[in-house]
């Protein structure tokens, strides 16, 4: 029988290979964030006018500084529908979205996908990640927010303000699977957790306790590798 090792990693890039936060994404939300667009481009199928997408925008402004984030998400829906939508625009529609009452987090994540891919730059990047993470939060998926902020993070370092908020996340969050990868092919055949934060560096740690093999498997090892600095 072929021996079997799962790996309880802190990196994936370590323990399975390339997993970096460069290469951004989460499940499903390409998708959905493209039938998100594609609802509101529908309504203008022909596209708006310079005017028209003017008009549009005036009305998301007012509605901002009037402090109506339900009229101003609204409005950012109308000029997005209208074409020609830059990566601001959809940042714009995200952060309203997620700070309107009551709050719309699920649309504020795929608007932000939207900022995120037509963003110019990995500086420009940041923003769009930022608020992907609190929108997250708020749909209660906290290691997928982690993932945002730590892509956020690796594309400015230095930021002392954002290493600060994944901390406190990673903190608030505690031990979560945040990747699962499996290697059917390798000899030993090899599955991979990817955690949160690194499981504790204690004598009386002993991986193979926290695991559970159903049905057992013969031969079965648990190991851990890989704890680079966060």
């Amino acid at each position: 029988m072929r021996r079997f090792v799962l790996l309880l990693a802190t990196m994936l890039a370590i323990a399975c290979g390339p997993a970096l936060a460069d290469d951004f994404a989460l499940p499903g939300l390409p998708a959905d964030s493209e039938a998100y667009a594609h609802t509101l481009t529908g309504r203008t199928p022909a596209g708006g006018t310079p005017q028209a997408r003017r008009h549009a925008e005036q009305a998301a402004e007012a509605a901002i500084r009037q402090q109506d984030l339900a009229a101003a998400a609204a409005a950012w829906e109308t000029r997005v529908g209208l074409g020609e939508a830059t990566s601001a625009q959809w940042l714009a529609l995200a952060e309203a979205q997620l700070r309107r009452t009551p709050s719309d987090p699920a649309h504020a994540l795929q608007a932000a996908w939207q900022a995120f891919t037509a963003a110019d730059g990995r500086t420009a990047e940041v923003p769009p990640l930022r608020l992907m993470a609190d929108a997250l939060k708020a749909l209660n998926r906290p290691a997928q927010a982690i993932l945002a902020l730590e892509a956020a993070l690796e594309r400015v370092p230095d930021d002392a303000t954002l290493r600060q908020a994944l901390d406190e996340t990673r903190r608030a969050t505690g031990i979560l699977v945040r990747h699962v990868r499996t290697e059917p092919e390798a000899e030993p055949p090899r599955a991979c957790l990817d955690f949160t934060v690194a499981p504790v560096r204690r004598d009386d740690f002993h991986p193979e306790d926290w695991v559970r093999l159903d049905p057992a498997i013969a031969g079965a090892a648990v190991t851990r590798e890989g704890d680079p600095a966060r």
